[in-house]
């Protein structure tokens, strides 16, 4: 991609390719965040990919030796008029100076005017607007969809007041208005079922609290449609899922010296089958399900995993 940055005679670049752009400066300033104007003189004849600002704290863009990278707030398309206003509304620490850029993007091209300066006066607070998830243990993953939070992972974090002992909270992925977390099961919940649990997110210093949000589940067998059997019988087992496990075992003497795990394969709604295999030799055993879920993406890679046994044996006969 090429970096261009527009100045004031246009005539240094083509105005027919690429998009000219002017600062014009701060629109507005208070204690909910900072809006500031830009406007494009000429759109060019590269189709505009996106648009926004990028901005940093004055001292550091000075520092020449400064590694820290812009906070970002980029809309995806093309403006709609040549005119453009765009608030900032998480960020920035009030009093702290800041020198911000708009910028446009074009297929090839990154366009960027002159620097803005002002001293910000605060940010709003984040908002929460809808939680994808409602069972933690049964998801090892979910997502929050939101406002104002931070594009720099380390200044959000998220909080499961009462939980912190058996889950281990991070946020994996993030944007301005979507945050993935992922919960992993640290200690088994043992509490009262009916317990719900507050979702906090904090960006910055500032916060906000989904109240008795979360109650605690975990991927488990509801039932198994025989619990005495032989070498190569069918076992169907229904379970308590949300969401399809990566990894899914029917479990034979989990933890213990000689361990079966069986693969489970889904044959409808929480239906799953699997089959006795001949190698297992007869007596009893303690029945568990074993689920692990996976998350990917281009910035990180996590994983969750639980085991919790069935309250009933298995008999496998000769």
């Amino acid at each position: 991609m090429i970096f261009l940055t527009s100045c004031q005679n246009e005539d240094q670049f083509t105005p027919r390719i690429y998009p000219f752009i002017s600062s014009t400066g701060v629109n507005s300033i208070d204690e909910t965040g900072t809006s500031l104007d830009f406007e494009l003189k000429d759109f060019g004849l590269d189709q505009i990919t996106s648009y926004g600002i990028e901005f940093l704290e004055t001292e550091l863009v000075e520092n020449r030796f400064n590694t820290e990278q812009f906070y970002i707030r980029e809309i995806k398309g093309k403006p709609d008029g040549d005119r453009v206003t765009i608030k900032l509304t998480s960020d920035l620490v009030p009093n702290r100076n800041y020198v911000a850029y708009p910028f446009v993007k074009t297929g090839t091209s990154k366009i960027t005017g002159k620097g803005i300066r002002f001293t910000a006066k605060g940010s709003s607070p984040p908002q929460i607007l809808q939680i994808s998830k409602t069972v933690l243990g049964l998801n090892s993953f979910f997502e929050i969809i939101g406002k104002n939070f931070s594009s720099k992972k380390g200044f959000n974090t998220v909080e499961i007041p009462g939980a912190a002992e058996f889950f281990s909270v991070n946020v994996l992925d993030y944007t301005i208005d979507t945050l993935i977390i992922g919960a992993f099961t640290q200690n088994y919940y043992k509490g009262d079922a009916d317990r719900k649990f507050d979702l906090k997110v904090v960006t910055r210093n500032q916060f906000v609290i989904e109240p008795a949000h979360f109650s605690i589940d975990y991927p488990k067998i509801l039932a198994i449609n025989m619990l005495d059997v032989k070498s190569g019988d069918e076992v169907i087992v229904t379970l308590n899922l949300e969401n399809d496990p990566t990894i899914l075992y029917f479990t034979l003497n989990w933890g213990l010296s000689k361990q079966f795990p069986l693969t489970l394969q889904k044959i409808g709604d929480n239906l799953y089958k699997t089959s006795i295999l001949n190698d297992i030799p007869a007596g009893k055993y303690k029945v568990g399900l074993f689920a692990a879920q996976g998350y990917t993406s281009k910035n990180i890679s996590a994983g969750g995993l639980t085991h919790v046994e069935f309250d009933q044996e298995l008999i496998v006969r000769e």
